[in-house]
Protein backbone atom coordinates (compact mmCIF):
# COMPACT_ATOMS: atom_id res chain seq x y z
CA UNK A 1 0.00 0.00 0.00
CA UNK A 2 1.50 3.22 -1.11
CA UNK A 3 1.37 6.34 0.79
CA UNK A 4 1.00 9.70 -0.08
CA UNK A 5 3.32 11.87 0.93
CA UNK A 6 2.06 15.39 3.05
CA UNK A 7 3.84 18.41 2.64
CA UNK A 8 4.61 20.29 5.80
CA UNK A 9 5.17 23.89 6.02
CA UNK A 10 7.07 24.10 9.09
CA UNK A 11 10.78 24.62 7.17
CA UNK A 12 9.60 26.61 4.59
CA UNK A 13 10.25 30.32 5.41
CA UNK A 14 7.91 32.42 4.37
CA UNK A 15 8.97 36.35 3.11
CA UNK A 16 6.87 39.09 4.84
CA UNK A 17 6.85 42.54 3.94
CA UNK A 18 7.93 44.71 6.60
CA UNK A 19 8.87 48.25 6.11
CA UNK A 20 12.68 49.41 7.23
CA UNK A 21 11.95 52.95 8.35
CA UNK A 22 15.83 53.99 9.20
CA UNK A 23 16.26 52.75 5.22
CA UNK A 24 13.72 54.78 4.12
CA UNK A 25 14.85 57.46 5.97
CA UNK A 26 18.60 57.67 4.48
CA UNK A 27 17.36 56.59 1.40
CA UNK A 28 15.72 60.04 1.15
CA UNK A 29 17.64 61.91 3.65
CA UNK A 30 20.50 62.36 0.39
CA UNK A 31 18.09 64.69 -0.58
CA UNK A 32 17.74 67.05 2.39
CA UNK A 33 19.33 70.17 0.01
CA UNK A 34 16.40 69.73 -2.41
CA UNK A 35 13.92 69.25 0.54
CA UNK A 36 14.76 72.16 2.28
CA UNK A 37 15.10 74.43 -0.57
CA UNK A 38 11.24 73.69 -2.08
CA UNK A 39 10.24 74.09 1.69
CA UNK A 40 11.46 77.40 2.16
CA UNK A 41 10.04 78.53 -1.53
CA UNK A 42 6.61 77.28 -0.38
CA UNK A 43 6.68 78.75 2.87
CA UNK A 44 8.37 82.21 1.12
CA UNK A 45 5.74 82.12 -1.35
CA UNK A 46 2.82 81.62 1.21
CA UNK A 47 4.12 84.65 2.85
CA UNK A 48 4.24 86.90 -0.21
CA UNK A 49 0.08 85.97 -1.03
CA UNK A 50 -0.44 86.87 2.20
CA UNK A 51 1.15 89.75 2.72
CA UNK A 52 0.59 91.61 -0.72
CA UNK A 53 -2.75 89.94 -1.54
CA UNK A 54 -5.84 92.75 -1.89
CA UNK A 55 -8.26 90.99 0.95
CA UNK A 56 -11.84 90.17 -0.50
CA UNK A 57 -14.85 89.35 1.78
CA UNK A 58 -17.73 88.51 0.85
CA UNK A 59 -20.51 89.91 2.99
CA UNK A 60 -23.93 88.32 3.14
CA UNK A 61 -26.81 89.61 4.71
CA UNK A 62 -31.04 88.81 5.15
CA UNK A 63 -33.74 91.99 5.50
CA UNK A 64 -37.08 90.69 6.71
CA UNK A 65 -39.57 92.71 5.28
CA UNK A 66 -43.21 92.78 7.29
CA UNK A 67 -46.10 93.29 4.95
CA UNK A 68 -48.94 95.48 5.67
CA UNK A 69 -52.06 93.46 6.17
CA UNK A 70 -54.13 94.53 3.08
CA UNK A 71 -56.63 96.80 2.60
CA UNK A 72 -60.60 96.55 2.99
CA UNK A 73 -62.80 93.81 1.64
CA UNK A 74 -64.08 95.93 -0.86
CA UNK A 75 -60.25 96.89 -2.54
CA UNK A 76 -59.69 93.27 -2.28
CA UNK A 77 -62.53 92.11 -4.48
CA UNK A 78 -61.62 95.08 -6.90
CA UNK A 79 -57.97 94.16 -6.59
CA UNK A 80 -59.01 90.70 -7.39
CA UNK A 81 -61.41 91.41 -11.04
CA UNK A 82 -58.38 93.09 -12.22
CA UNK A 83 -59.61 96.85 -11.57
CA UNK A 84 -57.12 98.03 -9.36
CA UNK A 85 -52.99 97.95 -8.29
CA UNK A 86 -52.45 95.85 -6.05
CA UNK A 87 -49.76 97.77 -3.61
CA UNK A 88 -46.85 95.75 -2.65
CA UNK A 89 -45.34 97.51 0.24
CA UNK A 90 -42.36 94.31 0.07
CA UNK A 91 -41.86 95.35 -3.42
CA UNK A 92 -41.05 98.97 -2.48
CA UNK A 93 -38.88 97.94 -0.01
CA UNK A 94 -37.09 95.53 -2.56
CA UNK A 95 -36.86 98.81 -4.75
CA UNK A 96 -35.43 100.80 -1.62
CA UNK A 97 -32.73 98.00 -1.07
CA UNK A 98 -31.60 98.77 -5.09
CA UNK A 99 -31.57 102.11 -5.31
CA UNK A 100 -28.83 103.81 -6.61
CA UNK A 101 -28.52 106.80 -4.31
CA UNK A 102 -28.44 104.93 -1.13
CA UNK A 103 -25.43 102.70 -2.90
CA UNK A 104 -24.11 106.19 -4.13
CA UNK A 105 -24.58 107.89 -0.66
CA UNK A 106 -23.04 104.96 1.17
CA UNK A 107 -19.80 104.81 -0.46
CA UNK A 108 -19.34 108.06 -0.89
CA UNK A 109 -19.13 108.11 3.35
CA UNK A 110 -16.93 105.59 3.26
CA UNK A 111 -15.07 107.25 1.18
CA UNK A 112 -14.28 104.26 -1.09
CA UNK A 113 -13.97 106.92 -4.21
CA UNK A 114 -10.25 107.27 -3.40
CA UNK A 115 -7.95 104.45 -2.97
CA UNK A 116 -4.92 104.34 -1.10
CA UNK A 117 -1.78 102.48 -1.67
CA UNK A 118 1.46 101.93 0.10
CA UNK A 119 4.72 101.09 -1.32
CA UNK A 120 6.28 98.12 -0.51
CA UNK A 121 9.14 95.56 -0.92
CA UNK A 122 7.55 94.13 -3.54
CA UNK A 123 4.21 95.85 -4.62
CA UNK A 124 2.03 98.30 -4.09
CA UNK A 125 -0.29 96.88 -1.21
CA UNK A 126 -3.75 99.03 -1.30
CA UNK A 127 -4.55 100.32 2.11
CA UNK A 128 -8.08 101.65 3.71
CA UNK A 129 -9.04 102.40 6.95
CA UNK A 130 -5.31 103.13 8.24
CA UNK A 131 -4.02 105.46 5.79
CA UNK A 132 -2.13 108.86 7.39
CA UNK A 133 -3.35 111.07 4.99
CA UNK A 134 -7.29 112.01 4.48
CA UNK A 135 -8.39 113.03 0.74
CA UNK A 136 -11.64 114.96 0.12
CA UNK A 137 -12.55 115.55 -3.51
CA UNK A 138 -15.61 118.10 -4.41
CA UNK A 139 -17.72 115.96 -6.32
CA UNK A 140 -19.34 119.19 -7.53
CA UNK A 141 -16.05 120.11 -9.57
CA UNK A 142 -14.65 118.23 -12.48
CA UNK A 143 -12.48 115.56 -11.10
CA UNK A 144 -9.31 113.17 -12.60
CA UNK A 145 -10.15 109.72 -11.82
CA UNK A 146 -8.62 106.48 -13.14
CA UNK A 147 -5.13 107.84 -12.86
CA UNK A 148 -2.29 107.33 -9.69
CA UNK A 149 -0.67 110.23 -7.96
CA UNK A 150 2.19 110.25 -5.20
CA UNK A 151 2.36 111.72 -2.36
CA UNK A 152 5.31 112.52 -0.16
CA UNK A 153 5.18 114.67 3.26
CA UNK A 154 7.86 117.44 3.55
CA UNK A 155 7.08 118.66 6.89
CA UNK A 156 4.06 119.14 9.58
CA UNK A 157 2.70 121.33 7.05
CA UNK A 158 3.55 120.77 3.22
CA UNK A 159 3.51 117.62 1.06
CA UNK A 160 4.81 116.85 -2.28
CA UNK A 161 2.11 115.71 -4.91
CA UNK A 162 3.56 114.16 -8.18
CA UNK A 163 1.57 111.82 -10.94
CA UNK A 164 3.01 108.32 -11.15
CA UNK A 165 0.30 106.81 -13.83
CA UNK A 166 -0.67 109.75 -16.42
CA UNK A 167 -4.40 107.56 -17.65
CA UNK A 168 -6.57 110.27 -16.03
CA UNK A 169 -10.02 110.87 -17.24
CA UNK A 170 -12.56 113.66 -16.68
CA UNK A 171 -15.58 113.19 -14.35
CA UNK A 172 -18.12 115.87 -15.15
CA UNK A 173 -20.51 116.27 -12.48
CA UNK A 174 -23.26 117.63 -15.58
CA UNK A 175 -23.02 114.13 -17.30
CA UNK A 176 -21.57 111.18 -14.39
CA UNK A 177 -21.61 108.27 -16.84
CA UNK A 178 -19.81 110.39 -19.30
CA UNK A 179 -15.41 110.65 -18.65
CA UNK A 180 -13.22 112.54 -21.09
CA UNK A 181 -9.50 111.57 -21.83
CA UNK A 182 -6.98 114.52 -19.77
CA UNK A 183 -4.34 115.73 -20.74
CA UNK A 184 -1.55 118.27 -19.96
CA UNK A 185 -1.63 117.84 -16.18
CA UNK A 186 2.12 118.85 -15.49
CA UNK A 187 0.51 121.86 -13.62
CA UNK A 188 -0.61 119.70 -10.84
CA UNK A 189 2.57 118.29 -9.77
CA UNK A 190 4.42 120.64 -6.95
CA UNK A 191 4.39 121.54 -3.46
CA UNK A 192 1.59 122.23 -1.32
CA UNK A 193 -0.04 122.73 2.72
CA UNK A 194 -1.81 120.36 4.49
CA UNK A 195 -5.68 121.47 4.23
CA UNK A 196 -5.01 123.63 0.72
CA UNK A 197 -7.65 123.36 -2.01
CA UNK A 198 -5.62 121.77 -4.67
CA UNK A 199 -8.01 123.52 -7.50
CA UNK A 200 -7.66 123.44 -11.47
CA UNK A 201 -9.86 122.79 -14.42
CA UNK A 202 -10.29 119.57 -13.95
CA UNK A 203 -9.58 118.54 -10.45
CA UNK A 204 -10.07 120.20 -6.82
CA UNK A 205 -9.33 118.08 -3.92
CA UNK A 206 -7.05 119.11 -0.49
CA UNK A 207 -5.23 116.68 1.46
CA UNK A 208 -5.59 116.41 5.11
CA UNK A 209 -2.47 115.01 7.35
CA UNK A 210 -4.61 113.32 10.24
CA UNK A 211 -1.63 112.92 12.42
CA UNK A 212 -0.99 114.81 15.75
CA UNK A 213 0.76 117.84 14.34
CA UNK A 214 -2.76 118.43 12.76
CA UNK A 215 -4.66 119.04 15.79
CA UNK A 216 -4.51 122.83 15.60
CA UNK A 217 -6.73 122.63 12.49
CA UNK A 218 -9.12 119.43 13.42
CA UNK A 219 -9.81 121.48 16.90
CA UNK A 220 -10.97 124.70 14.95
CA UNK A 221 -12.99 122.23 12.66
CA UNK A 222 -14.60 120.65 15.85
CA UNK A 223 -15.20 124.13 17.19
CA UNK A 224 -16.61 125.44 14.12
CA UNK A 225 -18.94 122.83 13.49
CA UNK A 226 -19.92 121.73 16.65
CA UNK A 227 -19.23 124.66 19.48
CA UNK A 228 -16.80 122.15 21.14
CA UNK A 229 -13.25 123.64 22.46
CA UNK A 230 -10.31 121.41 21.86
CA UNK A 231 -7.44 122.31 24.39
CA UNK A 232 -4.19 120.97 22.27
CA UNK A 233 -1.58 119.81 25.25
CA UNK A 234 2.40 119.20 24.09
CA UNK A 235 4.53 116.46 25.46
CA UNK A 236 5.64 117.78 28.54
CA UNK A 237 1.85 118.44 29.74
CA UNK A 238 1.10 115.00 28.37
CA UNK A 239 4.24 113.34 30.88
CA UNK A 240 2.82 115.75 33.27
CA UNK A 241 -0.62 114.26 33.55
CA UNK A 242 0.35 110.44 33.17
CA UNK A 243 2.99 111.18 36.44
CA UNK A 244 0.13 112.24 38.43
CA UNK A 245 -1.70 108.42 37.80
CA UNK A 246 1.76 106.99 38.16
CA UNK A 247 2.52 107.87 41.63
CA UNK A 248 0.55 105.27 43.16
CA UNK A 249 3.41 102.73 41.44
CA UNK A 250 6.44 104.92 41.93
CA UNK A 251 9.11 103.91 45.32
CA UNK A 252 12.44 104.19 46.48
CA UNK A 253 13.63 102.44 43.42
CA UNK A 254 14.63 103.56 40.09
CA UNK A 255 12.05 103.10 37.07
CA UNK A 256 12.29 104.10 33.53
CA UNK A 257 8.73 105.17 32.44
CA UNK A 258 8.17 104.41 28.80
CA UNK A 259 4.76 106.43 27.23
CA UNK A 260 4.50 105.32 23.45
CA UNK A 261 1.70 107.59 21.56
CA UNK A 262 1.38 107.85 17.90
CA UNK A 263 3.40 110.65 17.43
CA UNK A 264 6.32 110.91 20.21
CA UNK A 265 7.46 108.63 22.74
CA UNK A 266 7.65 110.30 26.61
CA UNK A 267 10.36 109.39 28.96
CA UNK A 268 10.89 109.82 32.80
CA UNK A 269 13.52 108.63 34.81
CA UNK A 270 12.78 108.15 39.10
CA UNK A 271 14.82 107.51 41.67
CA UNK A 272 13.72 107.40 45.44
CA UNK A 273 10.55 108.49 44.52
CA UNK A 274 11.40 111.84 42.32
CA UNK A 275 11.55 113.03 38.58
CA UNK A 276 15.28 113.42 38.00
CA UNK A 277 14.52 113.46 34.03
CA UNK A 278 11.95 113.66 31.50
CA UNK A 279 12.13 114.17 27.80
CA UNK A 280 10.16 113.96 24.85
CA UNK A 281 11.52 112.25 21.68
CA UNK A 282 9.14 112.30 17.78
CA UNK A 283 8.94 108.65 17.57
CA UNK A 284 6.03 107.23 17.80
CA UNK A 285 4.32 104.36 16.69
CA UNK A 286 2.24 106.35 13.97
CA UNK A 287 5.83 107.68 12.18
CA UNK A 288 7.51 104.56 12.41
CA UNK A 289 4.79 102.74 10.52
CA UNK A 290 5.09 105.33 8.00
CA UNK A 291 8.69 105.31 7.78
CA UNK A 292 9.58 108.64 9.51
CA UNK A 293 11.54 106.65 12.32
CA UNK A 294 14.85 108.46 12.60
CA UNK A 295 18.45 106.76 13.47
CA UNK A 296 19.09 109.62 14.95
CA UNK A 297 16.29 110.13 16.90
CA UNK A 298 16.66 106.24 18.61
CA UNK A 299 20.34 107.43 19.23
CA UNK A 300 19.50 110.27 20.81
CA UNK A 301 16.69 108.77 23.02
CA UNK A 302 19.24 105.96 23.93
CA UNK A 303 21.77 108.23 24.99
CA UNK A 304 19.02 109.90 27.26
CA UNK A 305 18.89 106.73 29.11
CA UNK A 306 22.36 105.94 29.43
CA UNK A 307 23.02 109.42 30.25
CA UNK A 308 21.10 109.07 33.07
CA UNK A 309 20.66 105.51 33.89
CA UNK A 310 24.38 103.71 33.00
CA UNK A 311 24.72 100.21 33.29
CA UNK A 312 22.99 99.78 36.24
CA UNK A 313 20.95 96.24 37.22
CA UNK A 314 17.76 96.23 38.42
CA UNK A 315 15.92 98.81 36.35
CA UNK A 316 12.51 98.40 36.87
CA UNK A 317 10.25 99.78 33.46
CA UNK A 318 6.91 101.42 33.66
CA UNK A 319 4.91 101.16 30.33
CA UNK A 320 1.51 102.84 29.55
CA UNK A 321 0.04 103.58 26.32
CA UNK A 322 -3.08 101.78 24.55
CA UNK A 323 -0.34 99.90 22.67
CA UNK A 324 1.49 97.95 25.88
CA UNK A 325 -2.22 97.47 28.05
CA UNK A 326 -3.07 95.64 24.39
CA UNK A 327 -0.12 93.82 24.55
CA UNK A 328 -0.42 92.93 27.71
CA UNK A 329 -3.93 91.51 27.30
CA UNK A 330 -2.68 89.51 24.65
CA UNK A 331 -0.14 87.30 26.84
CA UNK A 332 -3.07 86.40 28.45
CA UNK A 333 -1.73 87.17 32.43
CA UNK A 334 -2.46 85.86 35.37
CA UNK A 335 -5.03 88.31 37.13
CA UNK A 336 -2.62 88.94 40.17
CA UNK A 337 0.23 90.30 38.47
CA UNK A 338 0.77 93.63 36.47
CA UNK A 339 3.69 93.23 34.63
CA UNK A 340 5.43 91.40 31.42
CA UNK A 341 9.30 90.15 31.38
CA UNK A 342 11.02 91.54 27.89
CA UNK A 343 11.26 88.17 26.59
CA UNK A 344 7.12 88.02 26.76
CA UNK A 345 7.01 91.30 24.81
CA UNK A 346 9.53 89.73 22.25
CA UNK A 347 7.23 86.85 22.04
CA UNK A 348 4.40 88.42 21.67
CA UNK A 349 5.62 90.84 19.16
CA UNK A 350 6.81 87.60 17.51
CA UNK A 351 3.44 86.52 17.12
CA UNK A 352 2.09 89.75 16.22
CA UNK A 353 4.26 90.05 13.02
CA UNK A 354 3.17 86.47 11.69
CA UNK A 355 -0.63 87.64 11.37
CA UNK A 356 -0.99 90.14 8.38
CA UNK A 357 -3.34 93.67 8.75
CA UNK A 358 -6.14 91.80 8.31
CA UNK A 359 -5.38 88.84 10.14
CA UNK A 360 -4.53 91.09 13.50
CA UNK A 361 -8.47 92.32 13.10
CA UNK A 362 -10.05 89.27 12.09
CA UNK A 363 -8.25 86.42 14.55
CA UNK A 364 -7.08 88.40 17.24
CA UNK A 365 -9.73 91.02 17.19
CA UNK A 366 -7.37 94.03 17.14
CA UNK A 367 -9.33 97.68 16.52
CA UNK A 368 -8.48 98.60 12.83
CA UNK A 369 -6.48 101.21 14.43
CA UNK A 370 -4.50 99.63 16.78
CA UNK A 371 -3.60 96.47 14.19
CA UNK A 372 -1.08 98.68 12.05
CA UNK A 373 0.80 100.56 14.94
CA UNK A 374 0.59 97.75 17.78
CA UNK A 375 3.83 96.36 16.23
CA UNK A 376 6.15 99.62 15.94
CA UNK A 377 5.30 100.52 19.34
CA UNK A 378 6.25 96.95 20.96
CA UNK A 379 9.75 97.84 19.33
CA UNK A 380 10.08 100.77 20.65
CA UNK A 381 9.47 99.41 24.42
CA UNK A 382 11.80 96.87 23.85
CA UNK A 383 14.51 99.16 22.16
CA UNK A 384 14.06 101.65 25.25
CA UNK A 385 14.28 98.53 27.80
CA UNK A 386 17.48 97.38 25.90
CA UNK A 387 18.74 100.47 26.09
CA UNK A 388 18.29 100.50 30.21
CA UNK A 389 19.05 96.91 30.68
CA UNK A 390 15.50 96.10 32.11
CA UNK A 391 14.25 92.75 31.78
CA UNK A 392 10.63 93.51 33.17
CA UNK A 393 7.77 96.10 32.76
CA UNK A 394 5.30 96.96 34.58
CA UNK A 395 1.62 97.59 32.93
CA UNK A 396 -0.05 99.50 35.53
CA UNK A 397 -4.05 100.18 34.07
CA UNK A 398 -3.30 103.78 34.22
CA UNK A 399 -2.74 106.72 31.58
CA UNK A 400 -3.41 110.00 29.75
CA UNK A 401 -7.06 109.61 30.86
CA UNK A 402 -6.65 109.19 34.49
CA UNK A 403 -4.17 111.83 34.92
CA UNK A 404 -7.05 114.68 33.60
CA UNK A 405 -9.56 112.86 35.99
CA UNK A 406 -7.25 113.33 38.96
CA UNK A 407 -6.32 117.05 38.27
CA UNK A 408 -10.09 117.85 36.97
CA UNK A 409 -11.21 116.06 40.23
CA UNK A 410 -8.09 118.36 42.41
CA UNK A 411 -9.19 121.12 40.87
CA UNK A 412 -12.99 120.92 41.17
CA UNK A 413 -12.66 119.62 45.29
CA UNK A 414 -10.54 123.07 45.98
CA UNK A 415 -13.47 125.20 44.44
CA UNK A 416 -15.99 123.35 46.39
CA UNK A 417 -13.90 123.66 49.27
CA UNK A 418 -13.77 127.24 48.79
CA UNK A 419 -17.37 127.48 48.24
CA UNK A 420 -18.45 126.08 51.26
CA UNK A 421 -16.27 127.65 53.82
Amino acid sequence: MESTPQSHPTNIEQDEEQIDLKELIFKYLRFWPYIVVCAFLGLFSAFLINRYATPIYKIDASVLVNDEPAGTLGQDIFESAGLGIPKSNVENEMGILKSYTLAFEALSSLNFNVFYYKDGFVKKTEIYGNSPFLIEADWKHPQLVGGMFSLKKNSDKTYSLGIIEEAFSVFSPLDPHYKTSASQLNNIAGEYSFGQWVQGDHFKFKISDIAAENGEEIADEVEKELGLKINIIDGDQEAQLINVALWSYIDHKTYLHVDVGGGSTELNIYQNSVKIASKSFKWGSVRTLDGEDSPIVWESMSQFIIDHLGRKAQITCIGTGGNINKIFELSKPDKRKRFLDKSKIQEILTKLESYSYEERINILYLNPDRADVIVPAAKIYLAAMKAANSKRMIVPDVGLKDGVINVLFERNKDKEQSSSS
